[in-house]
């Protein structure tokens, strides 16, 4: 039997007084609680607004958030090198960071100790295909990049598409592995009687989209396909669940094509709630232009939403038309009202499309799974090194 290994995480939360909720402090919790599972030691290293965790059985090395702020670049350095000092003190085997500024950031800090990074997307990737990022935030990240593709023990991508920007990056073959992230299928499972528990009437189909509401993920062309919707379906709606500086444009946009009373913008809801939403909706949409791996797709499958997604990185790889789910060229509108058409009119078809979905989760994208090999093709090469 292979040894315990003690294992750190840094944990950038968007929602500090909120962990594992939100952001990409979810994953972190997620991957955390599924090593613990396989008998590791496992660390958690954030600035948290809270005392009360997601698992009990992780050590949590919690520490004041600077006053120069926390959504910020200046005061994320600041406090991952308050970070710094902690892991020296832990005597861990490898320190695992879910976004590469971190592990940049602890390079040049000078920490000692094998970084491992999963990278949800890259710089260089975002340039090309539609970057929400201002040019100092672009200009920090591409250094980045950049370092932590030169630094890290290994980098781990989560789609074919990063692989290839990593590569191009500078991260060598022998550095680089592809594991896709996991769901958590205790969390994200079908919902029975979902529809009654959000008041959707009977003969109403429901568009569900959830995400960031930012160019990058097809919106616009999303309510452009709407309108031609709304016309032959009537009482259809499109669920909006996020945040984003889209918004107030997709809300005029709303006006503009006269559907307004067909979109519902929910904001941020609890992450617990998601699965009600996805079991009450006839059909998941992620329209997007660019992604690293989305999160809601794969809990979409799990919960047995059926998923329409676009041809790009991340969602192709997992999704086989017609099979597992549906797809369409990105920025087609046209192809999207006829394939959402298509959907709404054999109903018993997308639940089959639905279970074929969750069972490929179940067999391949549970954290368990993930986890099992993060550790087996990852970490113990790493420590062994």
């Amino acid at each position: 039997m292979k040894r315990k290994l003690r294992i750190g995480f840094i944990d950038y939360v968007l929602e500090p007084d909120k962990p594992g909720a939100s952001g990409l402090s979810d994953i972190v919790w997620e991957m955390a609680s599924s090593f613990v599972n396989l008998g590791h030691d496992v660390h958690i290293i954030a600035s948290y607004h809270s005392r009360q965790f997601p698992d009990n059985r992780i050590k949590v090395h919690n520490f004041q958030t600077p006053p120069i702020g926390y959504r910020n670049i200046f005061g994320y350095f600041w406090i991952l090198n308050r970070a710094a000092k902690i892991i020296r003190t832990l005597s861990l085997d490898i320190l695992h960071a879910p976004e590469y500024f971190s592990t940049a950031s602890f390079s040049v800090i000078g920490l000692e100790i094998p970084l491992v990074l999963t990278v949800p997307g890259n710089i260089y990737e975002r340039i090309e295909n539609g970057n929400p990022f201002d040019i100092l935030t672009t200009q920090v990240l591409k250094s980045s990049a950049r370092i932590s593709a030169k630094k890290c023990a290994h980098v781990i991508v989560t789609s074919n598409k990063m692989e290839a920007w990593w590569a191009l990056t500078g991260v060598p073959a022998s550095r680089m592995t592809l594991i896709p992230y996991g769901v958590n299928t205790e969390l994200f499972r079908p919902i029975s009687k979902a529809r009654t528990k959000i008041n959707v009437q009977p003969d109403e189909k429901v568009l569900l989209y959830v995400g960031r509401l930012s160019p990058e993920k097809g919106l616009f062309h999303l309510l452009s396909a709407m309108k031609s919707l709304c016309e032959k379906l009537g009482n259809i709606q499109l669920y909006l669940i996020g945040t984003g500086h889209a918004e107030n444009n997709l809300r005029a946009l709303t006006q503009q094509l006269g559907v307004e009373k067909h979109v519902v913008f929910f904001g941020q809801i609890n992450r617990r709630e998601l699965p009600i939403y996805y079991s009450a909706a006839d059909v998941t949409i992620l329209p997007s232009l660019s992604e690293g791996l989305p999160r809601t797709m794969l809990e979409a499958l799990a919960c047995e939403s059926p998923f329409l997604g676009t041809k790009i990185t991340g969602i192709e790889d997992h999704i086989q038309d017609q099979h597992t789910g549906y797809l369409v060229e990105p920025g087609n509108s046209a192809m999207l009202v006829n394939k959402i058409h298509s959907v709404l009119r054999d109903p018993e078809r997308a639940k089959m499309i639905a279970k074929n979905g969750a069972n490929y989760i179940r067999s391949n994208l549970t954290w368990q799974i993930i986890a099992q090999r993060v550790q087996d093709e990852v970490y113990y090469d790493v420590v062994s090194s």
